[in-house]
């Protein structure tokens, strides 16, 4: 049931990509699938929204600020940080580069 909910939210949450351009997980496929690995995996430690919780908050550009290197961002899911477990080996390169985009661009913290 969150996993909708978060889906759902974060299907009507508009953010500019980077580019001026709207950018919502309804309207791209990847941002999706980074809404749906993320309810599964990551809300848990880090909050519906990204607001933190367990794990530091993600949202609200957070996570672009303490890793503004995409690729660092991609490290970090893949092997794991101090608490945080490794999903290298448990989610695909696109799961993992679509949950980084979804937290990237979409999260509102």
């Amino acid at each position: 049931m969150a996993c909708a909910g978060l889906l759902l939210a974060a299907c009507g949450d508009d953010d500019d990509g980077g580019d001026g351009t709207a950018t919502t997980a309804a309207s791209d496929p990847e941002l999706e699938l980074g809404a749906q690995v993320y309810s599964q995996r990551c809300q848990a430690c880090h909050g519906d929204n990204g607001q933190g919780g367990v794990g530091p908050q993600l949202g609200g550009g957070a996570v672009v600020e303490s890793l503004p290197d995409v690729e660092d961002h991609r490290t970090v899911v893949r092997e794991g940080r101090r608490g945080m477990p490794s999903f290298e080996g448990t989610l695909s390169d696109e799961e993992i580069n679509a949950v980084v985009r979804y937290e990237r661009e979409v999260l509102p913290g």
